[in-house]
């Protein structure tokens, strides 16, 4: 399980990508998602499992586009993901939560 950062995620996702405010056509996967987060936060969500596209900068969902589409749409900035063991590297390295310098 990666912790990575929702915004960079967000910027390199084109496959199957979830809009903003969900689907017409997803069957209340993304309202749900949203309503259940809205109520419980980002803890004990089942978490999504990505992918990269070999040779490109995009990552893809395989389970979770609609959860991870309402954590965005509702501000969240890291996200906890499941990926295959040979992509965690450069997924760390291309999509981490950036750190902050104290001043």
């Amino acid at each position: 399980m990666l912790t990575l950062s929702v915004p960079r995620l967000d910027a390199a996702w084109y496959y199957n990508r979830v809009p903003p405010g969900g689907e017409p056509s997803d069957e209340g996967k993304y309202e749900g998602a949203k309503r259940w987060i809205e109520h419980h936060g980002h803890c004990d969500l089942m978490a999504s499992e990505i992918g990269i596209d070999e040779g490109e900068n995009h990552i893809y969902f395989i389970e979770g586009r609609n959860r991870f589409a309402a954590l965005r749409d509702l501000g969240y900035e890291i996200v906890k993901v499941w990926a295959g063991r040979e992509e965690c590297d450069e997924l760390c390295r291309k999509y981490a939560v950036m750190k902050r310098r104290r001043r």
